[in-house]
């Protein structure tokens, strides 16, 4: 079952997705239970009442998550598989449909606060197929490694790519940059924008000068005699013991690399995640 073995990156220090990733489970869950009313929300009898207690579960979905992915961030850019996910996403799910027991009978007045346990458990993990499958999405889109990009926490530094020409010279922030490849006495500079892969720029000069400018950054890295990478943007590494390429996380781009440089790359990579 290879699915289960796909690897996602947790957000780290980002706070911008652990908004967005608690927020979408419970906007979801509230939009389920108010548009849908299952499991006995019709019986409330008025739309303003059945919005309020709709409030109460949305908003224990969206702090529990919250609250377990801050807990998560001191693996920080630490990647997680599927199956793993998927762990995450069960024990998640008890402790909130324990809260909303809780919750469910402090507002109704019961005066046993874990009854009904067994039927909450089994209406939020019904409610949370939805976000889940959801959550399974976003960590897999360009977008969601967009945001990891911006959002380490580390800052990214602009980056002035020389050419030649002074005029023709331009100045990106780090995150944008993919990969370098000498042509001869060009450079192709592949980038990304929001998560989407630019068209290359194309300048005059030469990898071992450009090598002098980046130096300074904890994130690139010589691979190859003709390619420079951004280890931030590196998915995986594959081959055999004569062949090995680097596959990056957007728009399916292989860079080579050589034998003489694996073990540097990969411990580097090790440092930064």
């Amino acid at each position: 079952m290879n699915i289960l073995k796909k690897e996602f990156n947790l957000p780290g220090r980002s706070i911008k997705p652990k908004v967005l990733i608690s927020g979408g489970f419970g906007i979801t869950v509230l939009l389920i239970l108010v548009l849908f009313t299952p499991f006995g929300m019709q019986n409330i009898k008025t739309f303003a009442e059945r919005l309020l207690v709709a409030l109460g579960y949305s908003s224990i979905a969206f702090l529990i998550w919250l609250v377990f992915l801050i807990i998560t961030q001191r693996f920080q850019s630490k990647r997680i598989s599927a199956l793993e996910l998927l762990v995450c996403i069960v024990v998640v799910q008890v402790i909130i449909g324990t809260a909303s027991t809780v919750y469910n009978n402090i507002v109704f007045g019961n005066p046993y606060l874990f009854e009904f346990f067994f039927q909450f458990q089994f209406i939020v993990h019904v409610t949370g197929i939805l976000p889940s499958l959801m959550l399974f999405l976003f960590l897999d889109t360009p977008y969601y490694d967009a945001i990891l990009s911006h959002d380490t926490g580390r800052g990214s530094p602009r980056i002035t790519l020389e050419d030649e020409n002074p005029a023709k010279s331009i100045t990106l922030p780090a995150d944008e940059i993919i990969a370098i490849t000498s042509l001869d006495n060009y450079l192709s500079i592949v980038t990304q924008r929001n998560g989407e892969i630019q068209k290359p720029i194309l300048l005059r000069g030469t990898l071992k000068n450009l090598e002098k400018i980046i130096g300074n950054t904890d994130c690139f890295m010589k691979c190859h005699r003709s390619h420079i990478v951004n280890l931030r943007w590196v998915h995986s590494i594959s081959g055999n013991s004569l062949h090995k390429k680097i596959h990056m996380r957007l728009g399916d781009l292989e860079v080579p690399i050589s034998r003489s440089r694996l073990a540097d790359v990969i411990s580097r990579l090790r440092q930064l995640r």
